[in-house]
């Protein structure tokens, strides 16, 4: 039967990563990134594997669907999610359409399930029915022509599926799962089919690629750890898998927290009884999957589920049930479910997924001065969409320069929405356009592990400020007459000495003037390649007669880039009074009297100098008139 979806009424939901975005994030920042791979909005979760024994049916059918609904719910690993992968065993061609139903039914809101590639034959419905999977297909998607149906015995096939995680690479996100039901029964015939049905699924097991992805699901029936048909499944070499429970002994009170069969003590209704003794049911695992990297079962979430080790060959339901801890209600209620549903427990596990590496720096670093110390801070995170931070391990990563930067850093990037920053920095070494590639990587098991960005600077000559326009001067003096009447303006230039397009703008920050009869009246904000003016005002009637001397201090930097210098321009202003000659006043002392006529007589007749008022070259009667004209006394 090829594969199909199931009808579920429910939206998908829209929380969590968008993994479609995620290996082509560069972005600007945190912010962006979040957005660029989108955070907040598919659904996200690990992949919890879980296999059951549904008993051909025979147990009732709202419970197996209450006992699905509540598999979803299972935080006892410490989070819960919606199972990934649901194998089943001893489903019929008459029963899979019920089954289809109950699992539709029963998933949360807004997970669908699609079935797998289903094959069955009348043996095998003729040997309690066929291995069935259930994926989910916001996390999964099955590669349908890897399909295989391996003759295990017992009438029935165990089936191989292949599976992958959607957008993740082949090598990272195909995982193998084989549906297995081996013979029943004890006794050194029916553990012989067994282990010519393991044999069987190792060879085949050992004919995928090196460190393929396999879980093998399944009732396999055996009853000690000893037992042929196991020992070869966990044998090292091509093809051997890993007990998540380890290879000891299950038998015994003791292991009661293993077992998974049979939740109640009498037989009913086609379900048999026999009470929790047994440990039939397993989910065996390549070490591909227990190697810290990519796709890994988390440690401690194997379990038989319902099972809370207190009720060895009773009935799972006796008494008070535990499996939750403080919660016997919710406890009590899955038992009795279990009791109902199969003579099997199912069997889950929890994997992590392989992380996603996700960075981002600023793609437009803009304009920074030469010679400046820039950081260019790399952001790094795991975009794996996991339900919790058990979900998909910390990347460790390594971030290093490749052009327009130096330096190396380590870091670990955390499982979003948490970020980890790496540190380089930009070479300003030279002025000019600069391109700048940062290459952040990680080892093996990750997708994206090698992440390139890209980003572009320009490194410009700092300003060049100046109070005279053809070298650099910081200090000036200046001196002005002041004449007598309305205020005057004086300008005070500032300069950016070879400004051009790669040199940055010279920025007037504050500037100070002493106390006195001067105001500043206009000032730049900015001075690029013409200079900048300082109006200063000046009111001579509240200038002292003996004038005024002060400072004014101009305090200046580059652009507010990266690598902003610094600088400071300072003018030592004076003042003076322009004072008016008084005509005829010889002397010079402010009057026009005695004294002056005494000079102009002893200069009678004189050809010019300075009794020549009129300025005609001689001193007569003509500058004797001017003089008492303009006397004073």
């Amino acid at each position: 039967m090829p594969p199909r979806t199931l009808a579920i009424d429910s939206a998908v939901a829209t929380s969590g990563v968008d993994r479609r975005s995620v290996s082509h994030v560069v972005a600007r920042g945190f912010a962006a990134l979040a957005m660029a791979i989108g955070i907040a909005t598919p659904a996200s979760a690990q992949v919890r594997s879980v296999s059951w024994n549904l008993a051909r049916l025979n147990g009732d059918a709202t419970a197996i669907g209450e006992v699905l609904a509540t598999l979803a719910e299972d935080d006892r690993p410490g989070f819960a999610v919606a199972p990934a992968i649901l194998v089943f065993q001893e489903i019929t061609s008459q029963s899979l359409s019920e089954v289809e139903q109950i699992v539709a039914a029963s998933a949360p809101d807004g997970i669908e399930y699609q079935l797998a590639t289903w094959t069955s034959s009348p043996s095998e419905d003729g040997s309690g029915g066929a291995a069935t999977l259930f994926f989910r297909t916001d996390l999964l998607e099955e590669v349908a022509a890897d399909h295989r149906d391996l003759s295990t015995g017992a009438g029935r096939q165990t089936d191989r599926w292949r599976l992958r995680l959607v957008d993740y690479p082949d090598d990272l996100g195909t995982v193998w799962v084989y549906g297995s039901h081996l013979k029943a029964s004890s006794g050194s015939d029916n553990e012989a089919q067994r282990l010519a049905g393991a044999e069987v699924i190792r060879t085949d097991i050992a004919s995928l690629p090196a460190d393929s992805m396999v879980i093998l699901a399944g009732d396999l029936n055996f009853y000690s750890n000893s037992e042929d048909g196991y020992q070869h499944l966990i044998a090292g070499g091509d093809g051997g898998l890993e007990d998540p429970l380890g290879t000891g002994s299950w038998s015994g009170q003791g292991n009661s927290i293993k077992h998974t069969q049979s939740p109640r003590d009498a037989a009913g209704g086609g379900l048999v009884g026999g009470s929790l003794d047994d440990r039939f049911d397993f989910q065996l695992v390549a070490a591909a999957l227990l190697d810290d990297r990519g796709l890994d079962l988390i440690p401690g979430t194997y379990r038989s589920v319902g099972n809370d080790g207190n009720h060895y060959n009773e009935a799972i339901n006796a008494g008070t049930n535990t499996y939750f801890p403080g919660e016997a209600t919710r406890s009590d209620a899955l038992a009795d479910a279990l009791f109902d549903a199969s003579d099997h427990v199912p069997v889950a596990v929890d994997l992590r997924l392989p992380g996603i590496l996700v960075a981002s720096l600023d793609d437009a670093i803009g304009r920074v001065i030469r010679n400046s110390t820039v950081p260019i801070d790399v952001v790094l995170a795991n975009a794996a969409p996991a339900e919790t931070s058990a979900g998909s391990l910390p990347i460790e990563v390594e971030v290093t320069a490749v052009e327009g930067a130096f330096g190396t850093a380590s870091a670990t990037a955390p499982l979003l929405p948490q970020t980890a920053t790496a540190a380089l920095q930009l070479d300003t070494s030279m002025v000019g356009e600069i391109d700048v590639l940062v290459v952040a990587e990680a080892g093996d098991g990750v997708a994206n592990r090698v992440f390139p960005m890209q980003a572009q600077a320009t490194v410009i000559r700092p300003a060049v400020p100046s109070l005279r326009a053809d070298a650099p001067v910081e200090e000036i003096l200046v001196e002005v007459e002041v004449p007598a009447g309305s205020p005057i303006e004086i300008g005070i230039e500032i300069f950016n000495l070879g400004y051009g397009p790669l040199q940055s703008v010279l920025e007037i920050d504050e500037i100070f003037l002493s106390v006195g009869p001067a105001t500043i009246v206009d000032a730049p904000t900015f001075v690029a390649d013409t200079p900048g003016v300082v109006t200063i005002s000046v009111d001579p009637g509240v200038l002292s007669p003996k004038g005024w001397s002060g400072v004014l201090d101009i305090e200046v930097s580059d652009e507010n880039i990266p690598g902003e210098t610094f600088a400071a321009l300072s003018v030592s202003l004076t003042l003076i009074p322009e004072i008016d000659t008084l005509v005829g006043d010889l002397d010079g002392n402010g009057l026009v009297n005695g004294a002056d006529l005494s000079i102009l007589l002893g200069n009678w007749g004189s050809k010019g100098g300075v009794a020549d008022l009129d300025g005609n070259g001689l001193v007569n009667g003509a500058d004797l008139s001017i003089l008492l004209g303009h006397w004073t006394g």
